[in-house]
């Protein structure tokens, strides 16, 4: 299928993302496809693209969230019909978030950088709405995996990014021509340039001087470097922000003889070339694909642990590596890379090698793959099957609810997984009646036990039950409404509860607006928790239900006070070991709790099971705090009486 790819990348400078684009395209353009720059005018990447002969799209960039500039880009897009919006930067992932929505074009983000998502709506409108995201390392990809606890402002907890939605493609690089037999003549006229000697000792840095490339580190090692080996000097060249303070920090050293700062140069390549050893000391680095220039310079890389460097130069192999921010420990590195000659050339043999696993070709074939996997994905129909629904329930001797439970899903539930702790009542039976897989396991944690559970379920989406809830008709009715239309932007479902006790549903007392996350996509859920209550991980976006389960949690009194013990000496022992003791003011637990649920939370409009409801659960706190206080004694060794209050 041919595509036309729109490379979003509103930089005012050519780095490594820059020319990282102008590769890609340059591949895509070798296999059939159109591509279409859109830049800023007149700036570097515009330049080159022009040069090489690229349709470009001009826009403004604004403001992060440029109106304007999105809806002239969206009047281009909707024009083709096998459109691709590959934002190559954060601030395009924004534009073309506003400029593909509602259209037919999917998009995809690059992330090249190894900093967290700076804020929430970032990274939900940016990443997790995308159709793919595509990361140049695994450390990267590490941290939007891990970030969405920390970002996500829902009342869901959230532990990780959809693995499923996240791809992880290194930088390329082609291949440069040998550069030894140049290089003597790019050393004489950057010698004969910046007022060097072609025998001294050149190391080197090409970045953008700014904080994460902590130019500051490599210049306060280089008078160690110096001691051992006087006629070192260090080139940098780039231009940025800290330009003024590294000017400073040469000056303060004394090292302004030994110090270049050459700016940002047009051809970088070229003095790359000339270098006797590349040094990278950033502190963060996506990937760093100066360093593939660097191995096909064949210039001996001394670098740091930070990011995606040691996913690229290998410790001892292909280069030497050490922790950031250690001025002597890298001071130590660039020393030993420039007095052991053999250890440079074996890194330097080694690098060429491994250039193989980071060419253009490989980059472009599988990004080209998940382009093409997402058209395929969008047009064979897959969108318009039912996806398959698997119930989950976790059970401990539950004959008494179950079948009323599975009858609820019937027609609804493709299957239906029950992992039981070894009940000795008829469970296994009903369940087997309704066609469920059982699986006896241990019980540990609700959270566990229904992790395990998930982990055994086959469908796309899961429902998650306990045996004294059931589905309303209108809820199972509402449920396969949407698995017959799913909607791939939405993760999961809150749905609302419908508490019943004493054979009255519950209206208030706190109980009327009550939701739970039960039926989500398979792939992107997790449970967590401890003893007593589980949570379930599963990243937006979600949406809510309107149709309600009930929940039955007691049939009377008596089963009641039957799971009374287990659940407050769970819920003591918890507290505890969140760290929370007891206190003078926990004897007042009891009225506190009932005048909140019964007089300030209307209970005693529920009636006569709206006042025992609000009794009991003021039992409840109170009986907890108080076998909080026996724990908290028993720890201390003073063996406390249950009596003794």
């Amino acid at each position: 299928m041919k595509l036309t790819v729109f490379h979003l990348d509103g930089e005012k400078t050519l780095r490594g993302g820059e020319r990282q684009v102008l590769y890609l395209a340059e591949y895509l353009r070798r296999q059939g496809h159109e591509n279409i720059i859109v830049c800023r005018e007149g700036y570097p990447l515009h330049k080159e693209a022009v040069s090489k002969n690229f349709k470009t799209l001009c826009l403004p960039f604004w403001m992060e969230w440029d109106p304007f500039s999105a809806w002239k880009l969206r009047r281009v897009i909707q024009k083709n019909p096998h459109a691709i919006a590959h934002a190559h930067t954060g601030h395009a992932a924004a534009l073309a978030f506003l400029a593909t929505r509602g259209t037919n074009a999917l998009r995809v983000v690059h992330r090249r950088v190894d900093f967290s998502v700076s804020n929430f709506l970032s990274l939900r409108y940016k990443y997790l709405s995308a159709d793919r995201v595509i990361t140049v390392s695994k450390a990267i990809q590490k941290i939007l995996l891990q970030q969405i606890p920390t970002t996500c402002r829902a009342s869901v907890v959230h532990d990780g990014f959809p693995y499923e939605k996240i791809k992880m493609v290194y930088s390329g690089i082609d291949s440069l021509a040998a550069p030894t037999k140049r290089r003597n003549l790019f050393r004489q006229n950057l010698a004969k340039e910046f007022h060097l000697h072609p025998d001294w000792v050149w190391i080197g840095n090409l970045a953008a001087l700014v904080p994460h490339k902590n130019q500051k580190t490599l210049i306060e090692a280089l008078p160690s470097v110096l001691q051992k080996i006087p006629q070192t000097h260090l080139l940098l060249a780039g231009e940025g922000p800290d330009l003024k303070e590294l000017i400073q920090l040469r000056k303060k050293l004394g090292l302004e003889n030994h110090i270049h700062f050459l700016g940002f140069q047009k051809n970088p390549f070229d003095i790359l070339k000339c270098l006797d050893v590349f040094v990278i000391p950033s502190w963060g680095e996506g990937m760093g694909s100066v360093l593939l220039e660097a191995m096909a310079a064949q210039i001996p890389i001394v670098g740091t642990t930070a990011g995606g460097i040691p996913e690229v130069v290998l410790h001892n192999h292909t280069g030497l590596l050490v922790p950031p921010r250690e001025p002597l420990s890298l001071s130590r590195a660039i020393l030993e890379m420039i007095q052991n000659k053999p250890l440079a050339e074996q890194c330097v043999k080694n690098g060429l090698e491994r250039l193989q696993e980071f060419s253009v070709e490989k980059m472009g074939s599988k990004i080209e793959a998940i382009y093409q996997s997402l058209y395929e994905s969008s047009e064979s129909g897959e969108s318009l099957e039912t996806p398959r629904l698997s119930l989950i329930l976790i059970t401990k001797n539950e004959e008494q609810d179950i079948k009323a439970c599975l009858q609820s899903v019937q027609g609804t539930a493709d299957e239906i997984i029950v992992v039981d702790d070894f009940s000795s009542d008829r469970t296994r039976d009903i369940a087997q009646e309704y066609g469920a897989r059982i699986i006896q396991h241990d019980f540990e944690s609700y959270a566990s036990q229904k992790q395990f559970a998930l982990e055994q379920a086959s469908g796309e989406w899961v429902l998650n039950l306990d045996a004294d809830e059931r589905l309303s008709p209108e809820l199972n009715l509402e449920i396969r409404e949407i698995l017959n239309s799913p909607s791939k932007s939405v993760h999961g479902y809150w749905v609302p509860y419908e508490i019943h006790f004493l054979n009255q549903k519950l209206r208030y007392a706190g109980l009327g607006n009550e939701k739970h996350l039960r039926l989500f996509q398979r792939k992107f859920a997790h449970y967590t928790g401890g003893l007593l209550h589980e949570g379930i991980s599963v990243p937006a976006p979600l949406n809510s239900l309107k149709n309600k389960i009930i929940h039955k949690p007691y049939r009377d009194l008596t089963e009641y006070f039957e799971k009374f013990e287990r659940y407050t000496s769970l819920a003591a022992q918890k507290a505890f070991e969140q760290g929370r003791r007891f206190r003078w003011y926990h004897y007042g637990v009891y009225p506190a709790e009932f005048l909140k649920k019964y007089i300030l939370q209307l209970g005693f409009l529920d009636a006569a099971p709206g006042f025992i409801w609000c009794r009991l659960s003021a039992l409840h706190h109170s009986t907890k705090y108080k076998k909080l206080k026996e724990i908290g004694a028993r720890d201390l060794g003073l063996g406390v009486s249950s009596n003794n209050n």
